[in-house]
C-alpha cells in the first residue's frame, strides 16, 4: 500500500513504512515541546494520523492542504522538515541505505513536495 501526497496537482507516492518513517524524524525533530506554533499545528496532524496506514497523506496544494496547517507558521515549518529530509534521505529511510536509485527517487519526491508547500505559502501571502 502507498501514500500519495498530491504536489502541484501530481501525486507523489511513498510506500507506508517510508512514510512512517518521514512522519516519525518529523515528530521526534520537533520533539515533545514544540517550538513554533506552526510546529505545534503539524505535530498535532502527524499525532491524529500517523497510525492511519494508508490514511497518512495530504495535499500540499492550496485546496487540499489540511486546514491546521494552512497558515504561514505550518508550512515554514513544513517547508523546512522536508528541506532536512531530501538534504539526506538516509536520516529516514533506513530501508533504502543501500539502494542509491531509491535515494535519488526520494529526493526527486520530495523536491515536489517541497516545491508545492513553496507554492501554497507563496499562494497564501498573495491573498
Amino acid at each position: 500500500m502507498a501514500e500519495h501526497f498530491l504536489c502541484q496537482g501530481e501525486w507523489v507516492n511513498f510506500s507506508n513504512g517510508a512514510v512512517e518513517e518521514m512522519y516519525e524524524f518529523w515528530l521526534m525533530e520537533i520533539g515533545d515541546d514544540p517550538a513554533t506554533s506552526g510546529l505545534r499545528s503539524i505535530q498535532n496532524h502527524l499525532l491524529d494520523f500517523r497510525y492511519i496506514s494508508g490514511g497518512r497523506q495530504f495535499g500540499m496544494d492550496k485546496n487540499a492542504m489540511p486546514k491546521e496547517l494552512l497558515n504561514e507558521d505550518s508550512l515554514t515549518e513544513l517547508i523546512r522538515l522536508i528541506s532536512m529530509i531530501q538534504v539526506d534521505p538516509l536520516k529516514v529511510a533506513s530501508l533504502i541505505a543501500h539502494d542509491l536509485e531509491m535515494v535519488e527517487r526520494w529526493k526527486v519526491r520530495l523536491a515536489k513536495m517541497e516545491s508545492a508547500v513553496r507554492n501554497t505559502l507563496s499562494e497564501l501571502n498573495n491573498t
